[in-house]
């Protein structure tokens, strides 16, 4: 396995179980999901959990950053599609979100998998709504700030002079794809997956009816889902986790 796609601390339950994939938001790393595999370990039947790892971070710290979002998708998809077994799920959140989309509209139009995983997007607007912002181009103290107010935890540990060195210069280039991001020209027949929009209850960076915009891109959309939580609810919560539990599961029976 590269180290673009990576077992979740916890996360390999063997190339027989069903796989989530998760796609972090910006600044984040699989390694954030440990949660999601002892929250899913009382589902039976359990899958692995996988993670997307965005260059910048972890095992990929000397990887040169992407010149758009959908040369990272297609970096993943490229190793999606050398997994054994197609994953059940992909479940992106914000940033994600957008990089799920892209990988999954990649595959389809390889053809690399005999059935479209289920796409779990969470705390983000379809990706004709993404996009657009400076951001990345603001001061460090700016681009502090914005992380602050979203409520990452990250924020408490890039106020060490030494740490923020360290990772805003790879969150500055996370807000650089999905600010530049225009999306990719598609087919209505591209966009086959079941797709499961995801919204918390107190995110205010994702508005409802921006949420509900994901019916516009897909055949087969369920949601916006709500669950507990503020933007980063996939990381304090268990809904989410448990919510693509249950999927994988039902894809793998189908």
């Amino acid at each position: 396995m590269s180290g673009v796609l990576v077992p979740v601390p916890g996360g390999w339950r063997g190339p027989e179980a069903p796989a989530v994939v998760v796609f972090p938001h910006a600044g984040g790393s699989p390694r954030q999901y440990a949660a999601w595999t002892r929250v899913m370990a009382g589902i039976p039947g359990a899958p692995s959990v996988l993670g997307a790892t965005y260059p910048g971070r972890d095992r990929r710290m000397s990887d040169p950053h992407p010149p758009t979002l959908q040369d990272l998708a297609r970096e993943i998809a490229d190793a999606l599609a050398c997994l054994s077994e197609p994953p059940a799920v992909l479940a992106g959140h914000s940033l994600g979100a957008t990089v799920a989309v892209e990988a999954a509209l990649e595959l389809r139009r390889r053809g690399a998998v005999r059935r479209p995983p289920v796409l779990v997007v969470s705390g983000q607007a379809p990706p004709d709504l993404a996009g657009g912002g400076g951001l990345h181009r603001a001061s460090d103290e700016e681009l502090l700030a914005d992380v602050s107010r979203i409520g990452d935890s990250t924020a408490r540990a890039l106020a060490d002079p030494d740490v923020a060195a360290l990772h805003l210069p790879v969150i500055r280039e996370d807000y650089r794809l999905i600010e530049t991001y225009r999306p990719t020209r598609r087919q209505e027949s591209d966009m086959t997956a079941h797709i499961v929009v995801v919204r918390g209850s107190e995110d205010t960076e994702l508005p409802l009816e921006a949420a509900a915009g994901w019916h516009r891109w897909g055949t087969r959309v369920t949601g916006p889902v709500r669950v507990p939580g503020d933007h980063l609810h996939h990381l304090t919560r268990p809904e989410l986790a448990l919510l693509c539990g249950g999927l994988a599961r039902k894809g793998a029976e189908l």
